[in-house]
């Protein structure tokens, strides 16, 4: 394992070893030693909680790399995407507290009532305040510290989601998948069905992170902590 991780790492020009070197944007070769490492990892995770990744659970699912943090943002194009966005945006806003709550509130309303020329105006300052309080997407999305293991169906219907939208959405999941599970065990019919690996549910619960303030956003201090920990 040293040796293959070495070869994947290791920088000539330096003569060291880079972790930014390997990046989803890179190409398919380098997505598929993504979701091979992802998987060591979850392997290590498992190893240091004492408990046993089922392989053959492992093997019946089709897995996704997923951006923690989102990696686009949603268009306004059509009457429909634009009630889509609105939606998410009260969504966040009614998850918030505080200042952060009441200054977004304001900001939104303010974009609202604007009349069409100054529309494009009010929503840039509206979502530059956004970025302040949850993060903004468009900064180092490719690296390993923003990426995980999901299943398929999961990345695609949460990809673009922010982060506590994610997060949701994947503890649902994971409550749904747990009583189907029940379920068949007391019909004896046990089929198998998707489940989020240990690594990617650690992440959204921020277990890496020392110090939680907040569980909105997936900012810096998580990323390098995560970062440490898939070095390690």
């Amino acid at each position: 394992v040293y040796e293959v991780l070495h070869k994947i790492f290791y920088v000539k020009e330096n003569k060291n070893l880079d972790f930014e070197i390997l990046r989803y944007d890179d190409g398919s070769a380098a997505k598929a030693k993504i979701r091979a490492l992802l998987m060591l990892f979850n392997i290590y995770r498992h190893e240091q909680n004492n408990t046993r990744l089922s392989f053959k659970q492992y093997d019946a699912v089709d897995w996704d790399i997923e951006h923690i943090h989102a990696r686009n943002s949603q268009e306004l194009a059509t009457a429909d995407a634009h009630q889509v966005w609105l939606e998410e945006q009260n969504l966040i806003i009614k998850s918030l507290t505080g200042t952060h709550q009441v200054e977004l509130q304001q900001k939104l309303n303010e974009y609202l009532s604007a009349d069409t020329a100054q529309k494009s105006t009010y929503r840039d300052a509206y979502e530059k305040l956004l970025n302040d309080i949850v993060g903004d997407a468009s900064e180092g999305i490719h690296t390993l510290d923003n990426l995980c293991l999901l299943p398929e169906e999961v990345n695609r219907s949460i990809g673009n989601d922010l982060f506590f939208i994610k997060r949701q959405d994947i503890r649902n999941r994971e409550k749904k998948w747990e009583e189907q599970r029940k379920e068949q065990r007391l019909q004896g019919k046990v089929k198998q069905v998707n489940f989020i690996p240990l690594a990617s549910q650690q992440v959204f619960s921020k277990y890496f992170s020392v110090d939680v303030t907040q569980m909105l956003a997936w900012q810096a201090s998580d990323r390098n902590a995560y970062k440490n920990a898939l070095i390690e």
